[in-house]
């Protein structure tokens, strides 16, 4: 619970170039693990997780904070929920959605999912399916269609008979089940025994309405899809989207230009080397350049895209691309299909390198950074610069193509 100097009790907020944003106060924040974190429109924060209390003051598991991190006290749980929340979902008319192990909210019987007004009272008249009640089920995931239903994933399942329908279902705005998601046989399992449940821990919707879902499983409807696998919008299985990582995936985003980044415990995706994040293509082929750039040394956990396209890394606290250093969150570059994930500058480099002795090699550079007492991320952003045998830079361009430079600040005084 603490980010370099700055103790925080398990919530932060980082400034673009991954410092700690001091105006961001918690206060002594959340005594227990933030599982989910969604930025509502106005600014404020919604958090959930297994904590109790927020900077003091009582919070089962479900608080919202001010855009400056202070608790927000008209949003009041009551009694909130028994056990942890693992996911919520902000929905477009100010109410919410949370998902999770609980089985009551606010002294209400409530399984596994609930839905919230906007001042974080229960919603009455929404009730989620019957799960019934087995005390290691949960949900983990939650997301909306196009059409305003709801899909979860977790652990749980639903009997069909012969067959059980896990870890995935889909609900109607009332939180009753959606008899038309009827592709689902099996659901999301262990290999070769159908009635080993395992976790949904991750639902992408595409833009054509198919859905990725990515988890610990290595099967589902019974055919081998281990960690990933995409869904027709009736749940059945899509048999020619198979990218086949050999770990759980537990991370999963869909970038604007329809590729897929995937993260969690793999090394390799088929025959391809790539050490727990991976693109993919629509039709799930690995992008090898993209691969061959590095991986993390540790489990992804999530993956969170940009405004500006980048993309936001958090695991375990582990080294990137081969770096020597260990950190939380790392921050790629995606790229274009066929361009490879790079490592950008955490830390604004122009003051240290614009006078440096140009031109001039990486580790001239490094020497002189060390030598004018530049921050220890520049060297360390130097250190992760892959080169071919002493290459020599002619400016600050060639390291850092984004550099701002006076043309950038030129402006027109007759067009104002």
């Amino acid at each position: 619970s603490a980010y370099e100097v700055y103790a925080y009790g398990r919530i932060a907020r980082l400034n673009a170039d991954g410092s700690v944003d001091t105006t961001f106060d918690p206060g002594t924040g959340a005594n227990g693990t933030v599982r989910s974190v969604a930025v509502l429109p106005d600014g404020k924060i919604l958090i959930a997780g297994n904590f109790t209390e927020f900077d003091g003051t009582p919070r089962n598991r479900i608080a919202r904070l001010l855009s400056n991190g202070e608790l927000d006290t008209t949003f009041d749980p009551g009694a909130g929920a028994n056990s942890t929340i693992y996911t919520l979902l902000p929905l477009p008319n100010g109410k919410l959605i949370i998902g999770g192990a609980f089985t009551s909210y606010d002294s209400t019987a409530r399984e596994y999912l609930a839905q919230l007004n906007a001042n974080g009272a229960l919603d009455t008249n929404f009730v989620g399916p019957d799960f019934a009640a087995t005390s290691t089920w949960r949900v983990e995931a939650l997301a909306m269609q196009s059409d305003g239903a709801i899909l979860l994933g977790g652990v749980f399942y639903f009997s069909g008979g012969a067959t059980l329908r896990s870890g995935l279902c889909r609900i109607d705005n009332t939180g009753s089940l959606d008899a038309s998601f009827n592709g689902i046989t099996n659901g999301a399992h262990r290999a070769g025994s159908t009635g080993s449940l395992e976790t949904v821990k991750q639902i992408e919707v595409q833009p054509d309405g198919k859905i990725l879902i990515g988890g610990s499983f290595t099967a589902y409807n019974n055919t081998a899809r281990v960690g990933i696998a995409r869904l027709a919008s009736n749940g059945a299985l899509d048999t020619g989207f198979a990218p086949a990582p050999d770990g759980s995936v537990s991370a999963l985003r869909l970038l604007p230009d329809q590729t897929i980044l995937i993260g969690g415990a793999f090394t390799n995706v088929g025959a391809i080397a790539a050490t727990r994040i991976a693109k993919l293509d629509s039709s799930g082929n690995v992008d090898t350049a993209f691969a061959a750039a590095g991986g993390h040394a540790d489990t992804v956990l999530n993956l969170a895209l940009q405004p500006d396209g980048n993309v936001l890394l958090c695991g375990s606290v582990a080294s990137f691309q081969g770096s020597g250093t260990n950190r939380p969150v790392w921050r790629l570059v995606p790229g274009l299909a066929g361009a490879p994930g790079s490592i950008e500058f955490l830390t604004d480099a122009t003051p240290y390198l614009t006078d440096a002795p140009w031109p001039a090699n990486k580790d001239e550079l490094i020497d002189y950074c060390i030598r004018t007492g530049a921050p220890l991320e520049v060297i360390e952003n130097l250190q992760e610069i892959e080169e071919e045998e002493e290459e020599v830079y002619e400016s600050i361009l060639e390291i850092w193509p984004d550099y701002p430079t006076d043309e950038d600040y030129l402006w027109n005084e007759d067009e104002y």
